[in-house]
């Protein structure tokens, strides 16, 4: 993203703590973790997913309007206006493009279907990368109440909230960045309700580690034979039928090897007489058709002039 700062994350007529912000970045393939968003689809690219967000879940944008005379273009970055006055007016020269895009003038723009991100705030990056040699932990909370228990693992902050006795079981799948759309269900049911329960989120920046169990015994060896005398013998009457079924084709490719290099020789040697063979087809051929260019140029004389072909 570019280096311009949004003038206004929250709507302005709310106010958060700033100790319950989540703060994600982008993964390959993820939603809009708002709950209410009406965007159901999947964002492949960060920049599409960054134009969401400031589209719609950003009330107020800093944008740049097109400089150039009857120019109606309003552009959110200062490098989408240069592509715009180079693709869209033909401007070529860098230092000119440079210098109109100087002339752009700051508004700022309004989103009429801001939608509230809540505590949710985007850092406009990808997903860090972590060195998978160094096992990581993360830390999940447990919720026991009377009926259900609900475990949440969610992005790499702590997040303290407010959850209902009689909040349903919510499931969570691994993932490499776990979905935020879990924090938004617990955080949407947890809304104006009684602080009896309190718990914190934390969202992990990996996997984490599974373990695995590995048998150190070894195993007991068996006092009868793996394969009895009569297997073992039918088997290597059936190798010994492979290795000859091989042998037999090994020899038919050769003798089919042999015989197409013999006829690749052939055409090999007879290639320039073939050769100098066409040329002089086509040599007759040329001349055929100036001899018939020649008659049919005579017979035109004939009926234009007969008297004179007469004498």
């Amino acid at each position: 993203m570019s280096t311009e700062e949004p003038l206004n994350i929250m709507a302005e007529d709310e106010i958060f703590d700033k100790e319950k912000l989540i703060e994600f970045y982008y993964s390959t393939d993820m939603r809009c973790p708002i709950a209410d968003c009406d965007f159901g689809g999947r964002f492949l690219t960060k920049t599409k997913y960054s134009r969401h967000w400031e589209e719609r879940h950003i009330s107020s944008v800093q944008k740049y309007e097109c400089p150039i005379q009857y120019c109606r273009g309003v552009l959110r970055r200062r490098s989408d206006m240069k592509s715009h006055i180079k693709f869209v007016h033909g401007e070529k020269n860098d230092t000119r493009i440079e210098e109109i895009t100087l002339k752009s003038r700051k508004i700022v723009e309004h989103s009429k279907n801001f939608i509230n991100p809540g505590f949710f705030v985007f850092k406009g990056r990808t997903q860090k990368s972590v060195d998978s040699s160094k096992p990581t932990t993360s830390t999940t909370s447990n919720i026991s109440t009377a009926t259900t228990s609900t475990t949440v693992t969610a992005p790499v902050n702590t997040v303290t909230s407010n959850v209902p006795a009689t909040a349903s079981q919510v499931n969570v799948t691994s993932s490499v960045v776990p979905s935020p759309m879990v924090i938004s269900k617990v955080l949407t049911s947890a809304y104006n309700l009684d602080d009896d329960i309190q718990f914190n989120v934390h969202i992990p920046a990996c996997l984490p580690v599974t373990s695995h169990d590995i048998s150190t015994t070894a195993p007991k060896p068996s006092s009868s034979p793996l394969i009895s005398t009569k297997t073992r013998v039918n088997t290597i009457e059936e190798i010994q039928e492979h290795i000859r079924t091989l042998c037999d084709l090994m020899d038919k490719i050769g003798r089919q090897r042999e015989t197409a290099k013999g006829k690749l020789e052939v055409l090999r040697k007879e290639g320039p007489s073939l050769q100098k063979e066409k040329e002089m087809r086509r040599k007759l051929e040329s001349e055929n058709r100036e001899l018939k260019r020649q008659l049919s140029e005579v017979k035109w004389r004939e009926n234009l002039f007969p008297a004179e072909m007469e004498s």
